[in-house]
């Protein structure tokens, strides 16, 4: 029998941020594609978003666990490595956590071809806290080094007073791509993203476990 640890997130619909995570056993795939109508494979990593009517599916299917009625969108996912780490990542935690003044600055990063039409991802829940004045936002454009048909766009929120980080993270991937990722390199963007030394810690031990 095919089987795997699920974890699901049920999201808060006022910031689509994670604020419940659910975990599944060993998990019936067959079982689960059968329930959601849709195919799931053993051998590739799970990712998939939930409806609420899935929800509710699995709420009455999995009664072990309980999946708040109050629930109406989630994400379903395989369990990996990551969730054995002490502390929980900003992943899809970002705006919850800038709203509590926990995170003081969210990186976001996607490529696109210089010739195609420029259509930026939406980050809607983002722009009404920047238009409430709760966060700034910055857009930086950057061109490949490897291939010229290639730019990145990097979209950058901070807390007011946390303005300064925008600079320094921009700065730190500039000299990044002059001399190369490294370690500290590494530590640096932890840093600036909000993780405390002790987690930025954990994480580097967590890298050297998996080389």
């Amino acid at each position: 029998m095919d089987t795997l640890p699920i974890i699901l997130e049920i999201l808060d619909a006022d910031t689509e941020c994670i604020e419940q995570e659910i975990e599944f056993g060993e998990v019936d795939l067959l079982r689960l594609s059968s329930l959601l109508g849709k195919e799931l494979s053993f051998f590739v990593e799970l990712e998939y978003d939930l409806t609420s009517d899935e929800l509710t599916l699995l709420r009455n299917s999995f009664t072990a666990k309980q999946i708040p009625k109050t629930a109406t969108s989630g994400y379903m996912r395989s369990r990996h490595l990551l969730d054995d780490l002490p502390y929980k990542l900003h992943t899809n935690r970002e705006l919850s956590m800038m709203l509590n003044r926990i995170k003081p600055l969210a990186a976001f990063c996607d490529e696109f071809l210089v010739s195609e039409p420029i259509n930026a991802p939406s980050y809607s829940k983002f722009e009404v806290q920047v238009s409430k004045g709760n966060l700034i936002k910055r857009e930086h454009v950057e061109f490949d080094s490897m291939r010229a048909d290639i730019c990145r766009r990097r979209t950058l929120f901070a807390l007011p007073e946390e303005a300064w980080r925008i600079d320094a993270y921009l700065l730190l991937w500039k000299t990044a791509r002059i001399t190369g990722w490294n370690d500290g390199f590494e530590r640096m963007e932890g840093s600036l993203l909000g993780y405390s030394d002790e987690q930025n810690d954990l994480f580097m031990q967590y890298k050297k476990s998996i080389a």
